[in-house]
């Protein structure tokens, strides 16, 4: 791996970490009952096996896109809820974009 996709992949890997806390944050501190539980039951957990995957820089493997994929998928009960949901949902769906961008280029 080049140089400069390894320092891409760093800060993208950091992104999705920043992500990551912040779908923790939203699941300690927002009171409807069912966002808290798709999100501490199913995104998080996912997005977590997710993590791993780029963590160990196995960005070609079919899991990366399913965890995330997964986490998108369970979003669409509660993209809508509030805004904080509706932004995170958002960075979901960019860091799916750039998953693809990045796997591309690993190739």
């Amino acid at each position: 791996m080049s140089s400069t996709n390894s320092k891409r992949l760093k800060t993208f890997l950091q992104d999705a970490k920043d992500t990551l806390l912040e779908a923790e944050m939203l699941s300690y501190t927002i009171s409807n009952r069912v966002v808290k539980r798709v999100l501490s039951e199913k995104i998080i957990p996912n997005f977590i096996n997710y993590l791993t995957y780029l963590e160990i820089e196995e960005l070609n493997n079919k899991e990366v896109k399913f965890y995330l994929k997964k986490c998108i998928s369970e979003f669409s009960q509660i993209a809508e809820f509030n805004n904080e949901t509706m932004q995170l949902n958002s960075k979901f769906r960019r860091l799916q974009e750039e998953t693809n961008k990045i796997t591309i280029v690993q190739k």
